[in-house]
């Protein structure tokens, strides 16, 4: 539902505004756009935000599985 991933969007943000190099958070802000995405509750721009967010995250944590799980979705 649309105004969960918002809510989800908004909570990882908060998490990152707090803790800019928690990479995990990146990846799972990434995971949440693609799940948006593919539930086509969002527009398009989420895909492009949730490659932006996995590769921030493995930028932060080479070996992070999530976050290669999502680049590898986005």
């Amino acid at each position: 539902r649309k105004g969960n991933t918002t809510r989800a969007v908004d909570a990882f943000q908060n998490a990152i505004q707090l803790d800019p190099q928690h990479a995990a958070a990146y990846a799972r802000l990434a995971e949440t756009y693609l799940v948006a995405a593919g539930a086509r509750l969002s527009d398009p721009q989420w895909t492009k935000l949730a490659l932006e967010a996995s590769n921030r995250a493995l930028e932060l944590n080479p070996h992070l599985a999530a976050a290669h799980a999502t680049s590898g979705f986005a």
